[in-house]
């Protein structure tokens, strides 16, 4: 991994944890879109990566309550991923 790649994938997390400094209560953030699962196995390392990481924040927000999930479907194979502010 370069630095580079390093860096993109913070800035993608430094969105979400900036989303939930300023969001109240119900507010919801679209912290992905694509299809996660599936972007976990793509050949790209970098897509790869970005997606574990993302899914690493989330659920840990998830299990301690901070956030709630859903996703909505936007097209074949492609969601929006978002959390709510609990």
């Amino acid at each position: 991994m370069n630095m580079h790649d390093l860096r993109d994938i913070e800035s993608e997390i430094d969105k979400i944890k900036d989303w939930l400094t300023w969001s109240k209560v119900g507010d919801k953030f679209i912290y992905y879109r694509g299809f996660l699962a599936g972007d976990m196995k793509e050949e790209d390392p970098k897509v790869v990566r970005l997606a574990k990481r993302i899914q690493e924040v989330v659920n840990q927000l998830y299990e301690t309550k901070v956030i709630t999930l859903i996703q909505r479907k936007v097209d074949k194979e492609i969601y929006e991923y978002i959390a709510i502010k609990t």
